[in-house]
């Protein structure tokens, strides 16, 4: 009986130790969770590791430098455009020629000042923004 018991305490102590070593290792990761271990990098804002098209569009979506896509710069991938950017005249048919991917179904690429947004047809959720300098 005292060896069943004994064994079981041994067992708590060394599970309870486990966990806490886990525990310890996210006070290292400064609040970044589990995505932390990215050797070097301090986050996922650099995609483009420094290179630019030949038209110098940044493929950032929307992160560089903190400046926003359109000409107050206020457009931001997860937002939406304004229903002036949603009118026929700003949507990019010509995609291939601007150095665009294709756009998903119901989806659209149109142009705010000199930079190109993908957005939803639908509601004009903003997908992905390409940067001009």
């Amino acid at each position: 009986m005292n060896k069943k018991i004994m064994t079981t305490a041994l067992m708590a102590i060394f599970l309870t130790a486990g966990s806490a070593a886990f525990a310890d290792n996210d006070k290292h990761n400064n609040g970044k969770g589990h995505h932390s271990h990215d050797r070097g990098h301090d986050d996922d804002r650099h995609h483009g590791h420094g290179k630019k098209d030949k038209h110098s569009h940044h493929h950032d979506n929307g992160r560089h430098n903190g400046r926003g896509a359109g000409p107050q710069h206020n457009y931001y991938k997860g937002g939406y455009v304004s229903r002036e950017y949603r009118q026929r005249q700003y949507v990019v048919n010509d995609w291939r020629g601007r150095h665009l991917h294709a756009p998903p179904r119901g989806y659209q690429w149109v142009q705010t000042g000199p930079d190109y947004v993908l957005i939803s047809i639908s509601n004009g959720l903003i997908a992905q923004i390409v940067l001009s300098n």
